[in-house]
C-alpha cells in the first residue's frame, strides 16, 4: 500500500509480510522441517515419500482407545491420495502461530518413542536406555515401524486441547478467493526436496482443482493466480521508504519476504540501522528486524496481560499462542525509533515536531 498509494500510507510496520506472489510455494513446509528434530524430520520426511492408505489403523483406535463413530474399512479404503496426504498434515496445522516446540513436538515425541512418553530413560533422568534414536525409526527399525509410531501419533495427539477461536467462513472465503485470484500460494508437495516433509499428491493441480470447486460459476477466476498483479509492486525486491518490515526466523511465510533466504530470491539482508525519512533503505537491504526462533506474526500477538499468562482472553487477543512478549518490545522499540526519524518529514513537519515534544 506504501508503493501504490504513498499519499494514503507514510509509514507502515509489516510484520511477516510475504511480497513475493508465487503459485509454486513448496518452501511452506521447508521452514517447519527446518525447526525440527532430526529424527522426526527424517521419518515425517520417510513416510511423506512412502505414502500409504494406513490411516485406518490409527483411526481406529482412536484418542483414548475410542472408536470414533464415523470410522470403517470401507471409509477408509474410499480415501483418495490427496485426502490422506491432508491427514498427513495434521501435525503441522498449529505450526504457522505456534512453532515447532508447542505444536509439533507433542506429535514427535508420541512417534519417537512409540506412545511411551512416561518410560524413564536416559532422555528424561532416568537409566533405562533411550527409546527415541537420534537417526530416528525408519534407520533403527524399518518403515513399517515408523509408520506404526507415525499413525498412532496422529490418533493419540490431543489438538483440540490447543486454545482457538476457530475461523470466520466470511473471512475464510474472502482469503479463499484472494490466493486463488492472484496470490497463489499453493502449498504443495515438492518430491524433487529430499527433506520434504509434504506429500507429492498434494500438488498445483490438486489446489488449483480445489480453486475451481470454491469458485464454479465463472466469476472472474483465472485459470491460475494472476501473480503479476502483486509482484508488480517490487515482490521480493520491494523497497519502500519509510517502511519497517519484522519476520520470524521459522515463519513459513518469511520464503515470499524481502528476507527470504530461498533459492531464487535475492537474498537479502535485514538491518536495523533506521534510513532518512523518504529515502529507501540504500544498498538492497531491508530495513527492520528478524527475530531468532519465532514463527508467524510473533510480535503481533502478544498478550500484555500478565494476570492472563494462558493468552485465553480472546477480547484482546485474536487467537491464543504462547507468544514470547520480548518480540513485540523489541519491535515497537524500533519502529519507535524509526518514527522519530521519519516524522518530522510528514506534511508541512509539525506533526513530527508534536510528537518529539513528548520525550
Amino acid at each position: 500500500m506504501r508503493v501504490r498509494n504513498p499519499e494514503t500510507f507514510y509509514a507502515a510496520w509489516a510484520s511477516s509480510a510475504p511480497t513475493e506472489a508465487a503459485v509454486d510455494y513448496w518452501q511452506y513446509y521447508a521452514q517447519a522441517e527446518r525447526s525440527m528434530t532430526r529424527n522426526c524430520s527424517a521419518d515425517y520426511t520417510a513416510i511423506t515419500k512412502s505414502m500409504k492408505l494406513e490411516l485406518y489403523t490409527a483411526v481406529e483406535s482412536g484418542t483414548g482407545g475410542q472408536v470414533p463413530a464415523f470410522v470403517n474399512v470401507i471409509t477408509a479404503e474410499a480415501l483418495t491420495n490427496a485426502q490422506v496426504a491432508s491427514y498427513l498434515r495434521l501435525p503441522l496445522s498449529y505450526y504457522q502461530y505456534y512453532g515447532f516446540a508447542a505444536s509439533i513436538l507433542p506429535f514427535c515425541d508420541i512417534m519417537e518413542t512409540f506412545n511411551d512418553t512416561r518410560a524413564r530413560t536416559t532422555d528424561n533422568g532416568g537409566i533405562s536406555p533411550a527409546i527415541a534414536s537420534e537417526s530416528g525409526i525408519v534407520l533403527t527399525h524399518n518403515i513399517t515401524a515408523a509408520w506404526y509410531a507415525f499413525l498412532t501419533g496422529i490418533a493419540e495427539i490431543d489438538y483440540d486441547s490447543i486454545p482457538y477461536t476457530g475461523s470466520d467462513p466470511t473471512q475464510d472465503y474472502s482469503w479463499t478467493w484472494q490466493y486463488c485470484s492472484e496470490y497463489g500460494y499453493y502449498q504443495r508437495g515438492n518430491p524433487d526436496n529430499e527433506h520434504t516433509i509434504e506429500s507429492r499428491y498434494t500438488s498445483v493441480e490438486y489446489f488449483q482443482a480445489n480453486c475451481n470447486e470454491t469458485f464454479p460459476f465463472g466469476d472472474g477466476l483465472p485459470s491460475t493466480p494472476n501473480v503479476a498483479a502483486v509482484n508488480k509492486y517490487g515482490g521480493w525486491h520491494i523497497n519502500p521508504s519509510n517502511i519497517m518490515f519484522s519476520s520470524g526466523e521459522y515463519d513459513p511465510w518469511r520464503a515470499l519476504s524481502p528476507t527470504s533466504i530461498e533459492v531464487g530470491s535475492p537474498n537479502r539482508m535485514s538491518t536495523q540501522y533506521i534510513p532518512p525519512c523518504n529515502v529507501a533503505p540504500a544498498n538492497n537491504t531491508v530495513f527492520g528486524i528478524l527475530y531468532k526462533d519465532a514463527v508467524h506474526v510473533s510480535d503481533m500477538r502478544a498478550l500484555l496481560n500478565t494476570s492472563d499468562v494462558n493468552h485465553q482472553n480472546f477480547s484482546t487477543v485474536g487467537f491464543s499462542s504462547p507468544v514470547n512478549p520480548e518480540h513485540f518490545y523489541a519491535g515497537v522499540s524500533l519502529f519507535q525509533s524509526a518514527l522519530e526519524e521519519w516524522l518530522p518529514c510528514f506534511g508541512n513537519g509539525s506533526y513530527g515536531h508534536e510528537l518529539m515534544r513528548q520525550y
